[in-house]
């Protein structure tokens, strides 16, 4: 199989093959929409995810989980929807009325929801099979509202698990092509922010984070514990080195180095849970701590964090810059240097 195009497409939905985290970065082993997938229209070819666009139905089952926005379908956009929910004539969501898939919705997705008025929200699942599509989408809206009591808010959105209404095939096709006709007239706010920023934090996190904004004002509590997906606590131990892989191959820039680079800051705001600073890590320095409480107001401002701060000094042997410890004033590659070939140099008089 040979794939030259960066765009994949199967009828409305496409897979943007550049914005994979999968394909960008080889310390990355994400396979969250290989998981949920029921056609199993997504594989690795030669180490990069590739669409079967033959056996892809447009089902939308894996756009929400995608944590950098690269999967999208042309007849929906979940950002869109979820901000104008509130204002809608909309008494339930559901795939047999207003939505490709239920699981086209991320937990930010349902929280922003929550957060931006106080319209019922009902999610109709009945017509979901058992499996991990339906496991999928029970879990992200128990999450939310998980969330959301433990701020102190006074909603939920509720869950038909079975069929209340039956409806003619005939009233149920209307239905759907009607939606989906009005939807096709907007273009994408997703798109639209991506064009016209260089950010590479998804939108559905952008939309979280002001959200959270317009209510951090009325909350019973700003720190929640780290049990949620978008929380994401990060921690460098004394081993790091400073060798700067992690600030480097950070794709959200939620690592950065200060102007003299002797100390490593972290914006959890910023933070799309694609492990690559841990898995690039050689002395394994950057580690997740989830079980540390969390501020929003931290989150929701983009507020930075100091991860470690290192005491640089030159090295007498190489003359570069190395985080000092103790001891000699020579760096630890220099050190093993001498360690392993010093006889090597050794002069006659020194013998």
């Amino acid at each position: 199989m040979r794939v030259e195009n960066y765009t994949q497409k199967s009828g409305l939905f496409e897979f943007d093959r550049l914005k994979c985290l999968r394909n960008e970065y080889f310390h990355n082993a994400c396979t969250l929409c290989i998981d949920i997938c029921p056609e199993e229209a997504f594989h690795i070819y030669r180490g990069k995810l590739t669409l079967k666009e033959e056996q892809c139905t447009a089902c939308s089952s894996c756009i929400g989980g995608c944590p950098t926005e690269a999967l999208s379908v042309e007849s929906f956009d979940p950002n869109r929807f979820v901000l104008e929910y509130q204002d809608s004539k909309e008494e339930k969501i559901s795939k047999k009325q207003n939505v490709p898939c239920l699981a086209i919705f991320d937990v930010d997705h349902y929280i922003i929801m929550m957060l931006r008025g106080d319209k019922e929200i009902v999610c109709d699942i009945s017509d979901y099979d058992e499996g991990l599509i339906k496991e999928t989408i029970i879990g992200r809206i128990e999450s939310a509202n998980s969330f959301v009591k433990e701020i102190g808010l006074e909603k939920e959105i509720k869950l038909i698990v079975e069929e209340d209404v039956v409806a003619s095939r005939r009233a149920l096709f209307k239905k759907v092509v009607s939606a989906v006709s009005e939807i096709q007239e907007d273009t994408s706010i997703t798109q639209e922010f991506i064009k016209d920023s260089k950010s590479k934090i998804p939108f559905k996190q952008t939309l979280l984070k002001n959200s959270l904004k317009q209510v951090l004002g009325d909350l019973e509590t700003t720190v929640v514990d780290g049990s949620y997906p978008f929380l994401l606590n990060k921690e460098i131990t004394k081993a790091c080195n400073n060798c700067g892989e992690c600030v480097q191959f950070c794709p959200s820039e939620a690592l950065t180095y200060t102007a003299n680079s002797d100390e490593i800051i972290y914006q959890m705001g910023k933070c799309i849970d694609c492990d690559i600073c841990n898995h690039i890590c050689k002395v394994d320095a950057v580690i997740d701590n989830n079980e540390k409480e969390f501020d929003l107001v931290t989150f929701a401002f983009d507020r930075a964090e100091s991860l470690i701060k290192h005491d640089l000094r030159v090295c007498k042997v190489c003359r570069c810059a190395f985080p000092y410890t103790e001891g000699e004033l020579i760096c630890s590659r220099c050190h093993t240097f001498e360690n392993d070939f010093g006889d090597m140099f050794k002069l006659a008089s020194d013998l």
